[in-house]
């Protein structure tokens, strides 16, 4: 690849990631406001009313107001399935981490932009990023029964999987066949001597 279309390819992805990773995080706020709102106990007060809408509290006609902000800027969030957000945020940072990995090896490394994966590498942050953070997620629902993840630790673990992909997938794989896949042969190969 020419090297003006590396560093093309680079930019794109940064510049797509952000934007991906930012419309992303508004959604995954929404989750989360709404989440919060139904579990609040509706108030018997009469409420606030703006532009002929009626809210329960400021803090309704708030979040009102930066959803409406937001489907200016990003209008596709409103036509993703909420449930998907948090998926969408970890890949989309963890893209960003991966390019800031290429950034990295570009500056400190002193790697020409030739001999860096300006494709592979954000891809595979992306993938690393959404691994690690769905990994994030599930720990604490397994430990209580509130399983929301905020989307600011979502976004900063596929932040920093994407970064250190290589060294989290290789601790994931340790991880995982030493004490998934030993264990399990350890167990059959006992089975089969008795």
């Amino acid at each position: 690849m020419k090297l003006a279309l590396r560093y093309m390819v680079l930019i794109l992805w940064l510049a797509g990631s952000a934007y991906l990773g930012g419309g992303a995080w508004v959604g995954a706020k929404i989750l989360q406001d709404t989440t919060i709102t139904a579990r609040a106990s509706p108030k018997t007060a009469p409420g606030i009313v703006y532009d002929g809408i009626t809210f329960r509290n400021e803090q309704e006609e708030l979040a009102f107001l930066f959803e409406q902000k937001a489907s200016n800027l990003f209008p596709w969030v409103f036509a993703v399935p909420l449930f998907l957000m948090p998926l969408v945020l970890a890949l989309a940072f963890g893209i960003l981490g991966g390019v800031a990995a290429v950034v990295k090896h570009l500056v400190l490394d002193a790697a020409h932009v030739n001999d860096v994966a300006v494709v592979g590498l954000p891809l595979f942050g992306g993938f690393i990023g959404m691994m690690v953070s769905m990994l994030g997620m599930l720990i604490p629902s397994a430990l209580s029964a509130n399983s929301a993840a905020r989307p600011e630790a979502m976004a900063g673990l596929a932040l920093f999987g994407g970064l250190f992909s290589k060294q989290a997938f290789e601790a994931i794989e340790r991880i995982v066949i030493d004490k998934i896949f030993k264990s399990r042969s350890t167990k059959s190969k006992s089975a089969v001597k008795s």
